[in-house]
């Protein structure tokens, strides 16, 4: 490395750290904010408000209702929190019909049923 780029590297002062909460800037070694208090560093987000937990909720579990997870991350980009937003709400609608069809198979099969057996089935 030369003079010339240890002057460029050296003279320029790094880049302030802003809150994820806040965004008031915070010392680089702060943990914490010191106004809101929201954690910082690589530990920010709690294991629910990672991507892969966030798919994982949303297609065992939660469905359209881990959208506040998709929302209220900070490890998602706005981009990446409009994809899985659309994934998710993409994966209950086919889903929501998919039970709409198997229900009315049912209630076709309960008719057939009821008819085959002389109307004994009805109540």
């Amino acid at each position: 490395m030369d003079a010339g780029n240890r002057e460029q590297t050296e003279g320029t002062a790094p880049s302030p750290t802003l809150c994820y909460g806040c965004g008031i800037e915070i010392g680089a070694a702060d943990k914490f904010c010191r106004h809101c208090g929201r954690r910082q560093g690589s530990r920010v987000a709690a294991w629910y408000h990672r991507p892969a937990w966030i798919l994982f909720l949303a297609f065992t579990v939660l469905g359209p209702f881990a959208l506040p997870l998709v929302c209220r991350s900070p490890l998602l980009s706005r981009r990446m929190k409009w994809v899985l937003a659309t994934v998710i709400l993409l994966v209950t609608v086919v889903a929501a019909y998919g039970c709409w069809k198997v229900g009315l198979a049912m209630i076709e099969s309960w008719k057939a049923l009821v008819d085959e057996l002389g109307g004994a089935g009805a109540f």
